[in-house]
């Protein structure tokens, strides 16, 4: 964020200097030296209150406060998004393309292919590429998907398996780095897009240094968990860590730890399961004076009932000191009520962390059968119509102010529309997320789900395209939360907040 130059403006303004001629420039330049080394060290300050406020000793609760200032800030793409445009993806071809792809099919594995058949698939399936898929330029344009194309017909032969052919456009296609990228199903989550816990592992740390809570043992190699150190709270409501990594990181932490009562313990990291299905139920209620909304779907116009009890609820909330909005669990949806939820609390234009660009227009709009209409997406998204088919969205530094607490749940069965509201909640002061990093599926969108006509292997893909800063948002890696617990119960938070 861009402070430091209205910091300094004001501060000038306030000192008032008093120029009495050249002779006076160097106690000037001095002046303005000692200025400029206290503001460094009042921004360096503002920056490192988030870590130093908070007691991770163990000694004391954490306080409402003490929630507000584990929140870490978002970080924005600089990204030219209008690089990854190709002006002759247009949103009639879109159109034409859903007129024609096959929308009803079954996934025969076994069915056998002659070669002619997989060329025509392929030639077929390339084009739509070409043509319509928002991120085709952005993962290497006819450079590498060609090459792709290229590889498959080396390997191709008479006789071969549907599932062999889609074995082929799953590895050739696999630089693709898109979670809404179908070839007979979502993209896989390998080994190295997953994360990875201790399990019932919590840590205090004072200035002595970390200490585990089970035997209050202080750890001799505590400096090598560093890297692993998550924010997170106890049953009790006291700041803690635990250790957390991803993917290929966690063969670099340390296999033991050493503690200071001559005891040495083995620690293991195991994948963070999926969160458990807590309900497809819309839920509203107050729970002990906190407002409480789980939002299981963001849901679509056509599902009128539920949309109007999100957005009242949204009303509601804004009014709320504390409020709980529970996202664990949601797949997405509709985007427009992403962001019409995140205006209707905040009572601002939803502010987005990335540049996007999305092959759309009014015409698109009118083929659609879900009630999504063209003006709502303009009005509730502040996308800018970039030329007859395509919208571009525009980072946004801004931060909106809030002065009621606002908690956000989240787990990694999150995904799309519903990280799309994570996104514009993170521009909200006083927003906390609580829980498990997201699935991490925003960098595209899923416009159909469609079969091949000869080998029926199911495919689809997105006519927009997100660029984020990587150290905020990576596909498959999601948004991480501020406080992390990965099996939370509402009623126990309730409890913490009140006490």
């Amino acid at each position: 964020m861009n402070y430091d130059v209205d910091i300094f403006n004001i501060y000038m303004f306030k000192v008032g200097f008093k120029f009495r001629g050249m002779e006076n420039m160097k106690n000037i330049r001095k002046y303005l030296i000692a200025v400029s080394v206290l503001l460094l060290a009042f921004i360096v300050s503002s920056c490192t209150k988030e870590i130093n406020s908070i007691d991770y000793s163990g000694e004391s609760q954490i306080s409402i406060n003490d929630l507000k200032d584990f929140k870490k800030p978002f970080q924005i793409s600089k990204d030219n998004i209008e690089e990854y445009i190709d002006e002759d993806q247009t949103s009639e071809k879109i159109i034409t393309l859903l007129g024609k792809v096959k929308f009803e099919g079954e996934n025969k594995p076994y069915k056998e292919l002659s070669v002619e058949e997989v060329k025509e698939d392929l030639a077929k399936y390339f084009s739509y590429l070409k043509g319509s898929y928002a991120g085709y330029l952005a993962n290497g344009g006819d450079d590498r998907f060609l090459k792709a194309k290229q590889n498959i017909i080396d390997n191709i032969s008479d006789g071969m398996k549907a599932s062999e052919f889609k074995n082929l456009l799953e590895e050739e296609l696999s630089f693709v780095d898109d979670a809404h990228f179908i070839i007979g199903y979502l993209k896989k989550k390998v080994e190295d897009r997953d994360w990875y816990s201790v399990e019932n592992f919590q840590l205090f740390k004072d200035k002595k240094g970390l200490y585990s809570i089970l035997d209050d043992s202080y750890i001799e190699n505590g400096h090598k968990l560093n890297d692993f150190l998550k924010p997170s709270i106890t049953s009790e409501g006291k700041a803690c860590y635990i250790l957390v990594g991803y993917g290929k990181e966690i063969e670099e932490a340390p296999k033991s730890i050493k503690l200071s009562n001559g005891e040495q313990k083995n620690i293991v990291f195991k994948r963070i399961k999926n969160s458990d299905d807590n309900g497809e139920e819309l839920v509203y209620r107050d729970i002990d004076g906190i407002k409480y909304l789980k939002f299981p779907s963001v849901y679509f116009p056509v599902e009128e009932k539920e949309t109007k009890v999100v957005l009242k609820a949204a009303k509601e909330m804004k009014e709320s000191p504390v409020s709980i909005l529970d996202l664990r669990g949601n797949p997405g949806g509709n985007g427009i009520l992403a962001d019409q939820w995140v205006e209707t609390y905040s009572g601002e234009k939803t502010l987005h962390s990335y540049n996007g660009i999305y092959i759309l227009s009014e015409k698109v709009f009118k083929n659609d059968r879900n009630g999504q209409k063209w003006n709502d997406y303009i009005e509730a998204s502040g996308a800018e119509i970039y030329d007859d088919s395509h919208v571009v969205i525009k980072a946004s530094d801004k931060i909106i102010n809030n002065d009621n607490l606002l908690i956000v749940l989240t787990d990694n069965r999150m995904a799309s529309a519903s990280e799309m509201m994570v996104d514009g909640l993170h521009h909200l002061k006083n927003t906390v997320f609580i829980g498990m990093p997201t699935s991490g599926c925003l960098n595209s969108s899923l416009m159909f789900n469609a079969y091949l006509d000869n080998s029926n292997i199911p495919f689809g893909y997105g006519n927009s395209w997100n660029v984020f800063h990587p150290d905020y948002f990576q596909e498959f890696k999601g948004f991480q939360p501020d406080i992390w617990i990965e099996e939370l119960d509402v009623e126990e938070l309730v409890k913490v907040l009140l006490y």
